[in-house]
């Protein structure tokens, strides 16, 4: 049982998910300390004897005391309630919400599966969906934002995702950290969905986009994901930047060629950090929690190279439209954590469940109308 005490300490310590390696030390601490408590308590306390009694009932009021003086440590030195605050225990309520469609959808290997289930919108008719969104894990955190938008449009729609992928055509790929097959299975899925829905009227793509430009981000210190034309390809930012050019040229060229128009949906501000235990902070100081997040400086010096290039394709092609939530989100040199009163962050760059829903009535898209640029019936 003391496996649950310490899990539950640690995760309000850190003020957010616990990672495997912090899980796993945690784990491994309770076997040692059931180990103590079993051969210092509970062994004597099968042959306690009347003489003994006192010295059993001192080391069991000892270690209640050390679990309080531990948990009012936390409190005091962390700036955290252990969720006793009405605000704080909603605050953990929104963060930890995602995507409703991510479990049953999100993956390539689900990217034909449950479609009653990741249907979103409208139902689809003859076998068909009117749109897509497809990419990597931040395509997955917008699906809920599309579900607001598709409902509206009259539009049925699905998600084509997996983590750390890009959507594109034309590349391969280098994941140190990725499994093996996942991206050349959703681009393979890509090609595969658009020629297999006749009615599709309207593409999303939506990534993390600066995350393959292939250089070090000031938020990411040695994280690099480089891009490759072909296995024996130059590794480099400036090769990885034009092999993303090329690969988003020959993805439009291949949607553009089944009249099917684009929406390039940019990033939302990805932070420094997370900003949870800065907006846990606040509540229970009493203060605004619009302090909490990062200068627009910083998240448009991350994405530049990237929309950069968004924003040229979407120039040149009539059926093709780019929107930068990143834009919307942030003001006055500030990218608030905190929008309309509402948490909009499960982690650094991902939405949580309400945020995605927020964003909803901040972009104003009308997909009716993007999806009716389409020439087909």
């Amino acid at each position: 049982l003391l496996h649950w005490p310490l899990l539950s300490f640690g995760r309000y310590y850190v003020d957010r998910p616990l990672s495997w390696f912090e899980t796993g030390s945690l784990l491994i601490a309770s076997l040692a300390a059931a180990a103590l408590t079993y051969r210092l308590v509970e062994r004597p306390a099968r042959s306690i004897e009347i003489a003994h009694f006192k010295p059993v009932l001192g080391g069991g009021v000892l270690m209640l005391l050390l679990f309080v003086f531990f948990g009012q440590s936390m409190a005091r030195g962390h700036d955290w309630a252990l969720n006793s605050h009405p605000g704080l225990r909603e605050l953990d309520r929104v963060v930890k919400s995602e995507s409703p469609y991510k479990k049953s959808c999100f993956g390539a290997e689900n990217a034909f599966r449950n479609n009653d289930s990741c249907t979103f919108g409208r139902p689809r008719e003859n076998d068909s969906f009117d749109m897509v969104i497809m990419g990597d894990s931040h395509a997955n955190h917008f699906v809920p934002t599309m579900a607001i938008l598709a409902q509206a449009a009259g539009l049925s729609g699905r998600e084509i995702t997996a983590g750390a992928c890009l959507a594109l055509l034309g590349y391969e790929n280098r994941f140190p950290h990725t499994r093996a097959g996942r991206c050349p299975a959703l681009r393979d899925s890509v090609v595969r969905f658009v020629e297999e829905n006749s009615k599709l009227k309207l593409v999303v793509l939506a990534h993390r986009w600066s995350a393959y430009s292939g250089t070090l981000s000031a938020h990411d210190p040695g994280k690099r994901i480089f891009l490759q034309q072909f296995p024996n390809d130059k590794i480099s930012p400036e090769r990885t930047l034009e092999v993303f050019r090329n690969s988003l040229k020959r993805t439009l060229d291949f949607l553009e060629q089944h009249e099917i128009p684009v929406l390039l949906l940019g990033e939302v501000p990805r932070l420094e950090k997370d900003p949870t235990p800065c907006i846990a902070k606040a509540i229970r100081s009493g203060k605004a929690p619009d302090i909490c997040g990062g200068l627009e400086s910083g998240v448009r010096g991350a994405i530049a190279a990237t929309a950069a290039l968004l924003i040229e394709e979407a120039s040149r092609r009539r059926n093709v439209t780019y929107v930068s939530p990143a834009s919307l989100m942030c003001a006055s040199g500030w990218c608030a954590a905190v929008q309309g009163g509402v948490y909009m962050y499960r982690d650094r760059s991902h939405l949580n469940l309400k945020g995605a829903e927020r964003l909803a009535g901040t972009l104003k898209l009308r997909l009716k109308d993007l999806a009716e640029r389409s020439r087909k019936d």
